[in-house]
């Protein structure tokens, strides 16, 4: 099992890869600098109660609060999450 715990993309000494054109709108921020790399990828999570877990020696590593589910048109790369994010907010809670 692979944990990312920080981007690898985020150099914060990035000249020459910050000049690359949009790749996608005129005034986009995707560029070829910028493109996500290998924690873009597939993932799995296993989704089970604190017990079960126990039971079959796994260590939770965080706790579900809120989920959603949603979509946007193709073409809005980047903004896929925004409809589930929105339907958290309604139903989470922080504490």
């Amino acid at each position: 099992m692979t944990v990312f715990v920080k981007d690898e993309h985020n150099h914060r000494d990035t000249t020459i890869m910050a000049k690359p054109r949009s790749a996608f709108r005129k005034d986009g921020s995707i560029t070829a600098g910028n493109v996500p790399g290998l924690s873009s990828a597939g993932a799995a999570m296993i989704v089970a109660e604190r017990f079960w877990a126990e039971q079959n020696d796994l260590v939770p590593m965080a706790r579900l609060v809120s989920y959603g589910m949603g979509g946007v048109e193709s073409g809005f790369f980047g903004l896929d999450p925004d409809p589930a994010l929105q339907q958290t907010h309604c139903h989470g809670s922080a504490g």
